[in-house]
């Protein structure tokens, strides 16, 4: 049967646009039943080979014109992903091919990276056989769950010409991205999703000592940072902050450093990404944990909500409001204005897109497309009254560690937003 479907539709393709397609000529010409030949036309329906239309039967549609293939490179992906470049800066504009996760044996690597061909990228954990075995054969990487290398390693990515780059997400995190964008097959409900946009969580169980504490999380803190304390199910039950981990003993229990009570910032996988921004604002936080039928499987940092407005093609594409118009300009600084109406403020949820907003046009409008938002900081004083408001961008200063770029929104009364950005041009910082 899968024989005969396959002649009928090599049959069917080979017809001009426009011919007719009938059950009783296919069965006449190609010597097959009517049902089998009726199977293959909706079989041919699927492939879009024909149509059926009123008054018109089943006709042969016109193949579509073949699109240029985009080249993703690791370059395009850098801001996107958020990732870092640990090692070999001068080879990120080699393209992406066939990308292989190191999550099995050695041997299975060597398989997988020898099948894979030319301009393989590796998403590698700790894992440092595989990285070494990467490295040294040439394979660009992407090192996983914020994996920190040793220089020995990357020096001989590259001595044998790969780069290493590096992502607090997990593989699994990394690979859905890319595989989106190499489709470009974005889903809205999905992409929009905490689950496609969080980084592998810190945390520390109940029952730890403060030293578990310094082993675990002293790498990554920041004096004003906390870290999740979960339980046996990875269910949280309260936050440490660095501060009072750092005045404790390394003997001291952790569950002896956190108050049950403390406002926790928790979501499901599920939530978008503008119900979290929102809330991140109002609650002038700069982390939510996300979780998985109840556990803790993963954090949104304010960077990861920046890469998610700049990215993904499907935010904001509901609001029809946010239409900013340009003011004034000069060689620093831009100021664009927007009219928000009584729906539109009632919370701080328009703020962050809008800021967002902003920062692409004025970055457009003077570096052009290879502008990738690295890092942020967002402030929020509150909930601006219906009335038209102003946004202004200045670039603060060019280094070469990148763009700083300072935005405020603002009217004749307040200053409700500001926010401060770093950007990378053209996939290099400056």
């Amino acid at each position: 049967m899968a024989a005969k479907r396959d002649r009928i539709i090599n049959y069917i393709s080979s017809l001009p646009a426009g011919a007719r397609v009938s059950v009783r000529n296919l069965a006449r010409e190609l010597d097959v039943s009517e049902g089998t030949a009726y199977k293959a036309i909706k079989y041919a329906e699927e492939l879009r080979l024909v149509e059926t239309r009123q008054r018109a039967g089943t006709v042969r549609l016109a193949d579509a014109a073949p699109q240029e293939k985009r080249v993703l490179t690791i370059a395009c992906e850098l801001g996107r992903l958020g990732l870092s470049v640990l090692a070999g800066e001068e080879f990120i504009d080699a393209p992406i091919g066939r990308v292989v996760v190191g999550d099995g044996s050695l041997e299975q690597f060597k398989d997988n990276i020898a099948s894979a061909g030319q301009n393989a990228l590796c998403l590698v954990g700790d894992r440092p056989d595989l990285l070494f075995f990467a490295a040294s054969h040439g394979v660009n990487i992407i090192v996983t769950c914020g994996t920190q290398p040793g220089e020995a390693l990357l020096a001989t990515a590259c001595s044998h010409g790969a780069c290493v780059l590096s992502s607090t997400q997990d593989s699994s995190a990394v690979l859905n991205l890319l595989r989106a964008d190499m489709k470009n097959d974005y889903q809205a409900e999905e992409d929009e999703a905490a689950g496609k946009w969080m980084r592998l969580p810190p945390y520390l169980y109940y029952n730890d000592i403060v030293a578990d504490w310094y082993s675990t999380y002293k790498p990554v803190f920041s004096l004003g940072s906390k870290c999740a304390v979960v339980d046996d199910d990875m269910r949280i039950c309260g936050l440490v902050d660095a501060a009072r981990a750092l005045a404790s003993a390394p003997s001291s229990k952790i569950s002896s450093l956190y108050s049950a009570g403390s406002q926790i910032f928790s979501f499901d996988e599920a939530t978008p990404m503008d119900e979290i921004a929102r809330r991140m604002i109002s609650g002038e936080t700069s982390v939510a944990y996300i979780t998985r039928g109840g556990a803790l499987c993963g954090i949104v940092t304010a960077n990861d909500v920046l890469r998610y407005y700049q990215y993904n093609p499907a935010a904001g594409t509901g609001r029809k409001h946010a239409v900013l118009e340009k003011l004034s300009e000069n060689e620093q600084r831009c100021v664009y204005s927007i009219c928000l109406g009584e729906s539109e403020v009632s919370s701080t949820d328009m703020l962050m897109e809008i800021v967002s907003m902003a920062a692409k046009n004025y970055c457009l409008e003077r570096y052009g497309e290879g502008v990738a938002f690295i890092s942020g900081t967002f402030y929020a004083a509150s909930a601006p009254a219906p009335c038209e408001m102003m946004v202004s961008c200045q670039l603060r200063r060019s280094t070469d560690s990148g763009l700083i770029i300072e935005l405020e929104m603002f009217d004749e009364a307040d200053v409700y937003a500001r926010c401060i950005l770093t950007a990378a041009v053209g996939g290099n910082e400056r």
